[in-house]
């Protein structure tokens, strides 16, 4: 048996702002995150993973939410963490 699921799209699960421009755009899969929907792929799984690696690719991730911190150690933790991400990523880069 050849099965493909289908995601139909209803009200009980929001659209992000850019929706319509990830429909215009040809995005034939989503997934939902956060009771949102986000594209999974365009092309295809592998050729869309490509022009990420090789190119610049545009995605709709507002299911992602933002967050607050809050309280007298929020700008330590919020340094820290800001550290973290960019020893992680200059690392990589003189490997």
């Amino acid at each position: 048996m050849n099965f493909i699921p289908e995601i139909t799209f209803g009200t009980r699960i929001r659209k992000s702002p850019f929706f319509d421009s990830t429909i215009k755009w040809g995005c034939k899969g989503f997934t939902t995150y956060n009771k949102m929907y986000m594209p999974t792929y365009y092309s295809s799984f592998v050729d869309d993973y490509w022009s990420l690696v090789n190119d610049v690719t545009l995605w709709d991730v507002a299911g992602e939410r933002q967050v607050e911190i809050k309280g007298e150690d929020y700008f330590k933790c919020f340094f820290a963490k800001i550290r973290e991400e960019y020893c992680n990523w200059f690392s990589k880069k003189t490997k």
